[in-house]
């Protein structure tokens, strides 16, 4: 399975925090943690996880590759890394294409795709390795499988 995480963005949504030079993946966390960091310690946490591709800007790639080398998990189990790098913002429909026609001249049509935002916050990891496991294996029979939280209100 190929990890994709989208790490893109403009940094204007958590400004002034965050900024076009450090959008929110980049920003440490009351915790001392990064959100692009916790999503590759997940990525590391599926099993079956064989490379991480991120797709991403490339005004970013410095930071991004920063945050790889902090990934002690990416050594030990030989976790490929590779990057997408996109001229400019193209929005997550576009970023999920490349990743998607990378994965396929690279791994073959049949390979599995997790694709992961950077800028999302899971609590729960188990409960996310879980769900993953479960989706690997409709995935394996050729189908899409998305997650999503179940709304309370509109």
């Amino acid at each position: 399975m190929q990890v994709i995480i989208l790490s893109g963005g403009a940094g204007s949504r958590l400004w002034p925090v965050s900024s076009q030079t450090k959008p929110k993946p980049f920003i440490k966390m009351q915790d001392g943690q990064t959100l692009m960091y916790k999503a590759l310690m997940r990525a590391c946490g599926v099993g079956s996880v064989d490379g991480i591709i991120s797709v991403t800007n490339y005004n970013f790639v410095d930071l991004l590759k920063e945050e790889f080398k902090n990934i002690e998990p990416l050594n030990k189990r030989h976790i490929e890394a590779h990057f997408i790098l996109e001229p400019f913002a193209k929005n997550t429909a576009a970023a999920i294409a490349s990743a998607a026609l990378y994965v396929r001249g690279i791994f073959g049509p049949d390979e599995i795709m997790l694709i992961l935002p950077a800028d999302h916050l899971i609590s729960n990891e188990a409960a996310f390795q879980d769900a993953v496991s479960r989706a690997e294996i409709i995935a394996a029979k050729g189908k899409i499988v998305t997650f999503g939280i179940k709304p309370t209100y509109p």
